[in-house]
């Protein structure tokens, strides 16, 4: 069993009543030295390295590097998850709980620690935080709770429990928070449960458990429907798909529970953001929309044509999505860019080239002015942390 997390005090710097966050709100100069000069003032104050991980705020070292909020440390703890809703940001820590801490760095607060129990999944509404957690018995059957809780804090609510089979991906969001309802990803079906607690509508799809058939599913959901992608044998065809089937693009109806096909995809397609006008979906290579009224596609953004490589998690916004690019994109960026992209084409702006990004990203989200980034670690992803980006473009080279 892994040991559990002891949470110290740490230094915050950045006081939410601020209407910018501060020191955050400088220019990249002027908020490089005063932050320097109160990390360095208060080093002894974070947490301590034998507890597993850190939240003492660090500075970025050069132009386009993060600020790093919060960091393991060892190979017993690895944070899975990370939400931003209100001023908190929440993560998970894989076999431990879930945490939170002021968005733009500060002490970090247990919400729901438990080392007997797996967080699947994590997600927020502009009012509240929601996570699945699950327990094995010895039979490996699991107990999950579908959980509930004001993002500003109250008592945790279950909103579900029992064995939910509750599917968890890595290169999707399984678990997702409209205004008005909670919806995951299970085994053929994706259920969605009001926020304020009542029946639940089970949506389903073809299933198999054959992963050369569903080798990867993803979906994306609001309040006026759901789109649901099954892809054959998923995206290890990134590097060379050949003649992979395609994936399956289906739409759900979260009010009467029936879904049915719209066409295809490329193999290895992953659903990864939606908005009122159109799904976004990327195959590794490419990114692009696809018309909720119509069906159009339009294309986005390519990758460099020799090894690049597009991440499957991104965050989006009203304007934008963000999205990390590997290799050399068209222009000479670096190796490893944190892209803003125009939700119409058009040419995308560089807000971070960190490499710590080069060993992958496993979630992201964003508020009005940030990007957060949960990098994974090196070797046994040691050091996995979450970066926060500002959506400023860089300047040229």
């Amino acid at each position: 069993m892994r040991r559990p997390v002891t949470v110290a005090a740490s230094v915050s710097l950045s006081p939410l009543a601020s209407p910018l966050p501060w020191p955050l709100q400088f220019g990249p100069l002027v908020r490089w030295v005063l932050l320097g000069t109160l990390v360095a003032a208060t080093a002894g104050c974070g947490q301590p390295g034998e507890q597993g991980f850190s939240s003492t705020l660090e500075i970025p070292a050069n132009p386009g590097d993060g600020y790093s909020l919060v960091r393991v440390a060892d190979s017993e703890h690895m944070i899975e998850h990370i939400a931003v809703t209100g001023d908190y940001l929440f993560f998970s820590m894989f076999w431990h709980g879930v945490y939170a801490m002021p968005r733009y760095g500060g002490d970090v607060t247990p919400v729901d620690t438990d080392t007997s129990a797996e967080d699947i999944a994590l997600a927020a509404s502009p009012s509240d935080v929601v996570w699945i957690k699950a327990r094995f018995d010895a039979n490996d059957i699991p107990n999950e709770q579908l959980r509930r809780r004001a993002a500003s804090g109250a008592p945790i609510t279950n909103l579900k429990q029992g064995n939910l089979h509750a599917f968890s991906s890595s290169l999707a969001e399984n678990l997702q928070v409209t205004a008005t309802q909670v919806m995951f990803l299970g085994e053929g079906f994706v259920e969605a449960t009001p926020l304020a607690g009542g029946a639940s509508t089970r949506v389903t799809f073809p299933w198999s458990e054959d992963p050369t058939v569903n080798g990867a599913i993803s979906f994306q959901a609001d309040d006026s429907g759901m789109f649901l992608l099954t892809c054959p044998i998923g995206p290890l065809c990134r590097t060379d798909c050949g003649a992979a089937p395609g994936c399956t693009l289906s739409q759900g109806d979260p009010l009467t529970g029936q879904s049915s096909a719209l066409g295809a995809e490329p193999a290895g397609t992953t659903a990864v953001a939606l908005d009122e006008q159109a799904l976004y979906l990327t195959d590794g290579r490419r990114l692009w929309m696809r018309s909720r009224v119509d069906g159009t596609e339009v294309e986005l953004f390519a990758a460099a044509p020799e090894g690049g490589l597009l991440t499957a998690p991104l965050a989006a916004d009203a304007d934008h999505l963000y999205i990390v690019a590997y290799g050399a994109p068209a222009g000479g960026a670096p190796a490893v860019s944190l892209l803003a992209m125009p939700k119409t084409p058009g040419a995308p702006a560089t807000i971070g080239t960190d490499s710590r990004l080069a060993h992958g990203v496993w979630d992201m989200t964003v508020d009005d002015q940030f990007v957060f980034v949960l990098a994974a670690g090196g070797s046994n992803d040691l050091g996995n942390e979450v970066l926060a980006f500002p959506k400023t473009p860089l300047p040229s080279p």
